[in-house]
């Protein structure tokens, strides 16, 4: 008898909750990984108007110093969609 368990791929947010030891990272730290182009001070802009292509959360909204924070899901799937594009060009392009 197969396990499906055997079967399945980790998925994008599981990897990526191994990755950082928790559900939740820093935006600072996302930044530093996948958005290395973008200067802290136009994230933190973009992040307080929700601009980001993920919503970004403070734990203490009422505090300027409070750190913004992304859920790990909304990164994966950020991270899918940006991969699945880039397949469907690449399909595009070579099919």
């Amino acid at each position: 008898m197969k396990h499906q368990y055997l079967d399945d791929k980790p998925t994008t947010a599981f990897i990526l909750t191994m990755r950082y030891n928790s559900p939740y990272v820093l935006l600072d730290k996302v930044l530093q990984d996948y958005l290395p182009h973008i200067n802290p001070k136009t994230a933190y802009q973009k992040a307080n108007s929700q601009e980001l292509p993920f919503p970004v959360f403070k734990a203490d909204k009422n505090s300027n110093k409070s750190k913004f924070i992304v859920r790990i899901t909304d990164l994966a799937k950020w991270l899918d969609n940006c991969a699945q594009d880039a397949e469907d060009e690449w399909k595009k392009v070579n099919e």
